[in-house]
């Protein structure tokens, strides 16, 4: 009986692994016919980025919630296979006037927007977290504007003239962290993950309070495998900044990787403690921690969460095929009132 167990529990934990394999490519990587990609930058009516507290929503017809997310520190976010039709987005941030944008998606495969947050009475503010580095300070202004140029084609999604224009601004100025993370961004996108890194551990040494720049890596390495290099990267970047969910998020994967699940399940559970509109990404890394661990209830619970917030998403099907086989196996009640999904726990 024990071996039979512990047959069913691989076979689960292997099902849910496929899911997980998906999560390892960025979203451009995964096409879905009859689904369009959404994705824009939110910055303030003087252009500048609010590093945390934005949050974006994207309500289909009738108000009904299609997805929602935090916008990352450059305030950019993307939202992926999205049914073909008419939504509203709903950008709010504490301290500025919410901002509604109707899109028309029934047309096209991808569009970007951006939107302009302004403050509460009008009164344009100093940002108060933008990142900025003594090295930055020293940027000539054509570096700047080559970087500006960059910004715009990556947004546009043209690599090649994106990476040709942060390539100018950071033979001008080397120590130009800003310039160098795009241009990760961009050699990421185009698989040339060795230059990316280059790239990233330049900023990383010109500017070692730059946390996006630590994201980044750290989501390269976990990628690519390489565990213990993330782990190392991170914990210095978690110490100066404990409140960062992505920090936390990135050292989880890395500690999953390096087996060690009872450290990946406080960080993921860190993670989502951190952030208000936690992604659901979240339920199925803990689910797949629960699934290792043995406890098969809370990583029914977990997806049951996903489903909930998540009812169409990436990973919607494959989550109900594995819970279906769960409870063919009887790892978990049958009946749903026998088990109640946590939402949004804290650690």
């Amino acid at each position: 009986m024990g071996h039979h167990r512990q047959q069913i529990r691989g076979g689960v934990i292997s099902a849910l692994a496929l899911i997980l394999l998906l999560d390892m490519f960025p979203p451009s990587a995964v096409a879905e016919e009859g689904k369009a990609k959404v994705a824009g930058q939110v910055t303030t009516s003087n252009g500048k980025t609010i590093p945390f507290g934005v949050n974006v929503q994207l309500q289909a017809p009738g108000g009904q919630i299609a997805g929602q997310q935090p916008a990352d520190s450059s305030g950019r976010f993307q939202f992926d296979y999205v049914e073909k039709k008419d939504y509203t987005l709903l950008v709010t941030a504490e301290g500025y006037q919410p901002v509604t944008q109707d899109l028309d998606l029934r047309y096209g495969d991808r569009l970007f927007v951006t939107i302009r947050l302004t403050p509460v009475g009008h009164k344009l503010i100093e940002d108060r977290g933008t990142f900025t580095s003594v090295e930055d300070l020293k940027v000539p202004d054509h570096a700047k504007r080559q970087y500006v140029k960059g910004d715009g084609a990556l947004k546009a999604q043209n690599f090649s003239a994106a990476r040709r224009f942060f390539e100018q601004a950071v033979q001008e100025y080397p120590c130009y962290a800003q310039a160098q993370l795009g241009l990760a961004t961009v050699l990421i996108a185009t698989k040339q993950s060795s230059h990316a890194e280059d790239a990233l551990r330049k900023a990383i040494q010109c500017a070692p309070a730059f946390l996006d720049a630590y994201v980044e890596l750290s989501q390269l390495f976990n990628a690519e495998k390489r565990y213990d290099e993330s782990s190392e990267l991170l914990q210095p970047a978690i110490e100066r900044s404990p409140d960062t969910w992505q920090l936390r998020y990135q050292i989880g994967v890395a500690h999953y990787g390096l087996k060690q699940y009872e450290e990946a399940e406080k960080d993921f559970l860190g993670a989502r403690s951190l952030n208000q509109t936690p992604p659901p990404i979240l339920h199925i890394k803990l689910a797949d921690v629960y699934l290792k661990k043995s406890e098969f209830g809370k990583a029914y619970a977990e997806m049951q969460s996903y489903l909930t917030e998540q009812p169409d998403g990436r990973f919607a099907s494959r989550i109900k095929t594995v819970i279906q086989q769960m409870k063919a196996d009887g790892l978990v009640p049958t009946d749903p009132a026998a088990s109640t999904a946590p939402r949004n726990v804290k650690p």
